[in-house]
C-alpha cells in the first residue's frame, strides 16, 4: 500500500469509529430510557442489562455502519479539500479516481463487516437478546393460548429441517416428526421419522420410528434402522417449536437458501418475500460502498463549505435508503424479479455517485 493510501485510510478510520461509537451509544441510551419503567418495576440486575445491550450491539453496528461511512468519508475529504491537500495531490499527477480508491476500500471493508455480522453475529445475539427481553423485561402473558400447534416447519441448527404434525405445549410432545439432515454442502445425508418425541428437560426421547443414512448422491447407505425409543440431544428445544416463525434475519444466507430449496409447502407470497430477503442478504452490505461513492463528490463541492457538503451527503443517503426500502417492498409485493428489487437501488445510486464524481475529474 502506498504512503498516500495509508495516510487517507488512517484519516478515515478515526471519524468512522467515532460515528459508529456515537450512534451505538445514542441508541443504547435511548433504548435504556425507553425500558426504564420495566427495569425499575422488575428490578433487573445490572449484569443482565450489560449482557442485553452487548447482544444488541452487533445489530446496531450493522445498521449504522453505512451512515458512519458516509459521514466519515465526507468529513475527511472535505477537510482535505479545505486545506488544499486535494489540490496538492492532483498537482502532483494523482488522479481523483486514485485519491478516491482508499475511501472505497474503507466502504468495502465496512461492507464485509456487515456481511460477517449478519451471518455469524446477529442471529445468535438476537436470539439471546430476545430471550433476556422475554424473561426480564416483558410481563408473562395472561391470555390462554391454544395448547396444540399444528403443521410446523422449522429450520434448525446443524442444517436440520424439521416437519412436525403437531406439538402439545402442555406435555411438550411432538407428533409425526420428520428430520432431514444435510451436510456442509447442503446435500441430504439422513432422514429420521418418529411418531412421537417427548422433551424430558434436557433431551428429546423419540419413539416408534426409523432412521436412514444417504450418500452425497442420495442413495441409501446400509439398512434402514428402526427403533422403539431413542434419546437425542438437539439444539432445538420446545420453545423453538412453540414459535416456529420464519425469521430471515435469524438465518444465515445458506440456511435461508436451504429452507427455500427444501420447502415446497409455503404459499407463493411467502416464497416471494423470502426470495427477496435472500437476495437482500447479499446486496445490503454493498450499501457502504455506495455511501462512500456518494460522499466523495459531496465533499468536493466548491460552494457552501464543509457543512453544506455533509448536509448534501446526508440528504442523498436518506433518499438512497428511501428508494431502497420502496424497491424492496415492491419486490416483496411481486413487482419484478427479486434480484432486481434489491440490486437496482445500489446500481442507480452508484451511477449517480460516479456521474457526480466525473464533474470534478
Amino acid at each position: 500500500m502506498r504512503l498516500l493510501d495509508q495516510y487517507l485510510f488512517r484519516q478515515t478510520l478515526a471519524p468512522l469509529a467515532f460515528c459508529v461509537g456515537g450512534f451505538l451509544s445514542l441508541t443504547i441510551i435511548i433504548d435504556l430510557f425507553g425500558h426504564l419503567d420495566e427495569i425499575l418495576k422488575h428490578r433487573i440486575p445490572w449484569r443482565i442489562l450489560v449482557e442485553y445491550y452487548l447482544m444488541y450491539s452487533p445489530t446496531i453496528i450493522a445498521l449504522t455502519l453505512p451512515l458512519g461511512v458516509l459521514l466519515s468519508v465526507t468529513f475527511v475529504l472535505a477537510l482535505l479539500h479545505r486545506h488544499n491537500e486535494i489540490t496538492a495531490m492532483r498537482a502532483s499527477g494523482i488522479s481523483l479516481y486514485r485519491i478516491a480508491a482508499p475511501f472505497l476500500v474503507v466502504g468495502l471493508l465496512a461492507s464485509t463487516t456487515i456481511f460477517l455480522f449478519s451471518e455469524y453475529a446477529i442471529p445468535p445475539t438476537t436470539m439471546r437478546r430476545e430471550q433476556l427481553r422475554d424473561q426480564y423485561f416483558d410481563a408473562p402473558p395472561t391470555d390462554a393460548a391454544s395448547p396444540i400447534v399444528e403443521h410446523i416447519t422449522l429450520l434448525g441448527r446443524e442444517n436440520r429441517l424439521y416437519y412436525v404434525g403437531a406439538f402439545d405445549l402442555q406435555t411438550q410432545t411432538l407428533r409425526d416428526i420428520t428430520i432431514l439432515e444435510h451436510d456442509a454442502a447442503h446435500r441430504l445425508t439422513g432422514k429420521l421419522y418418529a411418531r412421537r418425541a417427548q422433551w424430558d428437560g434436557q433431551r428429546w426421547l423419540f419413539s416408534h420410528g426409523f432412521q436412514a443414512r444417504l450418500d452425497p448422491q442420495g442413495n441409501l447407505v446400509g439398512q434402514v434402522e428402526s427403533f422403539e425409543e431413542r434419546a437425542m440431544w438437539l439444539a432445538e428445544q420446545p420453545e423453538h417449536f412453540a414459535h416456529p416463525d420464519i425469521r430471515p434475519e435469524l438465518m444465515r444466507f445458506f440456511q435461508l437458501r436451504l429452507y427455500l430449496d427444501q420447502l415446497a409447502s409455503i404459499s407463493p407470497n411467502t416464497r416471494r418475500r423470502l426470495e427477496v430477503d435472500l437476495a437482500y442478504k447479499l446486496s445490503a452490505p454493498w450499501t457502504c460502498v455506495v455511501m462512500a461513492l456518494l460522499g466523495i463528490p459531496c465533499a468536493l463541492r466548491h460552494r457552501g463549505g464543509m457543512l453544506t457538503g455533509m448536509g448534501m451527503s446526508v440528504l442523498l443517503g436518506v433518499v438512497y435508503y428511501g428508494v431502497l426500502a420502496v424497491s424492496v417492498a415492491l419486490g416483496k409485493g411481486g413487482s419484478g424479479p427479486a434480484w432486481l428489487a434489491v440490486w437496482s437501488p445500489h446500481g442507480l445510486f452508484a451511477v449517480v455517485g460516479l456521474m457526480a464524481l466525473r464533474r470534478y475529474v
